[in-house]
């Protein structure tokens, strides 16, 4: 039997071969895997914390486009935006990078960066192309805060500046807005870092940022007042004016200094309050502590008399007014029954100093005490024409308006004699003149010469009249004629009578007018114009 050769064309059976049990088709997602984890794991590492930024509201803002900047390097991206509780503003949620978690302390600031003209310049033009952005500096003290409120302009200790907060209410009306200049004799050192309105206590509220190193100017007894407007001052000299920076008169400005004592007082701590005066004459000073403080006693009208305002002596400032009106207790219930209104002033003996002398205080209050044991008294007078501001002036010349005083201490303080000075020593002058010529017994008088006039002619009527020699009869005759010239028919009389009633009629006409410059000195300037309302019932 023949064995077959197989066919060369045939195609041999293959054999199993083991199949690998991980396909390279897997290598793909798993290189994936790793990746996304290692991508996750950096990205968690490179994101910082989530803060929450309170705003008023959010103009210009857009979740996940707008930024948190620090030295315009993106550190934070906004991520949600929602209303608070109150819905009275709205909360930025904020995504912040790793790298600044640690700059996030309780100083940490924010504020809105968007175009801006304002009395420092026009600022933030960038954002009109990029969006508005929310600008960060870093805190440097106290610890870790996730939550922060977002001020409208950029704070004044903003990039790490070292200076003094300190706070200011005011009742004047307006409200100086935020970011105003704070001056000392017109030099910006400082500006106001917030302004808002308390309505429960009807006063405006400041917090306000003295750069260092002007915290230095900065004592107990510094006053604060607005400026907001130009100050003309008006003196015998001639006429001061005086305005703050163009700045402040756009806006207004805070000006502060030392009071005329020049005692500044101790330095102050951060937050320390102090009371924002409407104008620098309001603002009082703090008297030096050897001042004689004194209490006149007014029987006419203070209306024009102010804090502040000068008490002189011969035109030489002396002290200052203290309180207006100053009354004691419960004085102020009896003013009709006492019918005199106390002001309480003082006499600074820093007006007498002389830098190259040593002033002695002890001599000085004797000399002054001395001074009103011997008859100074006070007297209202004219301080300023335009502005109808009146004055406390001291004289010692003047014996006729002087009243002692009814008590010699009111509120612990000695009582000062008064009197009527200017105008209404004027007035009262004229008053006096006034009633005497009122009680001038001109009919009892004239019915005198009459008599004696009758007697004279039936004299020279008599015959053993006629018997005396001739130069008595001329004496006799020309007294005759004396007395016809001052008899009620005669015209020498008619024209004293008259002349009379015309002064009787100008001073009538004159004391309403004395009175009404006595209690406003600028009325003859500034007259009242109002016309007075006719009431008229229902047609």
């Amino acid at each position: 039997m023949t064995q077959t050769e197989p066919d060369s064309n045939e195609v041999p059976l293959s054999k199993n071969k083991k199949v690998s049990a991980i396909s390279i088709v897997w290598l793909v997602p798993l290189i994936a895997l790793i990746t996304g984890i290692w991508l996750l794991i950096s990205t968690i590492k490179q994101t910082g914390p989530e803060i929450t930024l309170h705003l008023p509201n959010a103009e210009g803002i857009v979740a996940g486009s707008t930024v948190i900047k620090l030295l315009n390097v993106e550190v934070g991206r906004i991520t949600a935006i929602s209303l608070n509780e109150q819905h009275d503003g709205v909360i930025l949620k904020a995504r912040m990078s790793n790298d600044v978690h640690k700059l996030l302390l309780q100083d940490a600031q924010f504020w809105l960066v968007k175009p801006r003209i304002d009395r420092s310049g026009v600022t933030g033009l960038g954002t009109l192309v990029s969006g508005v952005y929310i600008e960060m500096t870093p805190g440097k003290h106290g610890s870790e805060q996730r939550i922060f409120t977002v001020s409208d302009s950029i704070p004044s200790a903003f990039s790490g500046s070292e200076g003094l907060h300190l706070r200011l209410h005011s009742e004047a009306n307006g409200l100086i807005p935020t970011g105003s200049p704070i001056l000392f004799r017109g030099i910006e050192v400082g500006t106001v870092d917030n302004a808002d309105f308390d309505p429960t206590t009807g006063h405006a509220q400041y917090r306000i940022f003295i750069r260092s190193p002007n915290e230095s100017l900065i004592g107990q007894n510094t006053r604060f007042w607005i400026s907001d407007g130009v100050n003309i001052d008006m003196t015998g000299s001639g006429v001061n004016i005086s305005a703050p920076p163009v700045g402040a008169l756009l806006g207004g400005a805070i000006s502060f200094d030392d009071p005329k004592n020049g005692q500044r007082g101790d330095k102050v701590a951060i937050d320390t309050q102090f009371i924002l005066y409407r104008h620098e004459t309001l603002a009082p000073d703090t008297p030096d502590n050897d001042a004689i403080h004194l209490v006149a006693f007014f029987d006419q009208s203070i209306r024009s008399l102010s804090v502040g305002s000068p008490v002189t002596y011969k035109g030489i400032t002396v002290g200052r007014i203290a309180h207006v009106p100053y009354f004691a207790d419960n004085d102020k219930a009896k003013l009709f029954d006492n019918k005199k209104i106390p002001v309480h002033f003082y006499i600074d003996p820093q007006f007498f100093k002389n830098q190259q002398t040593e002033f002695n205080h002890e001599q000085w209050q004797k000399s002054i005490n001395a001074a009103i044991d011997g008859g100074i008294y006070a007297v209202l007078s004219s301080g300023n024409l335009i502005t109808g501001n009146e004055i406390i002036e001291l004289i010692d010349n003047n014996k006729q308006s002087y009243k002692k005083p009814h008590i010699k201490q009111y509120a612990g303080y000695r009582v000062i004699a008064t009197g009527k000075g200017g105008l209404g020593q004027l007035q009262v002058q004229m008053s006096d003149l006034l009633d005497k010529i009122n009680r001038l017994p001109i009919d009892k008088t004239l019915q005198e010469v009459n008599r004696t006039l009758l007697s004279v002619e039936n004299l020279l009527n008599d015959s053993n009249t006629k018997q005396l020699p001739h130069e008595m009869r001329s004496t006799l005759t020309s007294l005759k004629e004396t007395l016809e010239g001052v008899s009620p028919n005669s015209p020498a009389y008619q024209d004293i009578r008259t002349t009379l009633q015309r002064i009787d009629t100008t001073l009538q006409r004159a004391e309403p007018i004395l009175r009404t410059l006595e209690e406003k000195p600028n009325s003859l300037i500034f007259p009242n114009t109002s016309t007075d309302i006719i009431p008229k019932g229902h047609q």
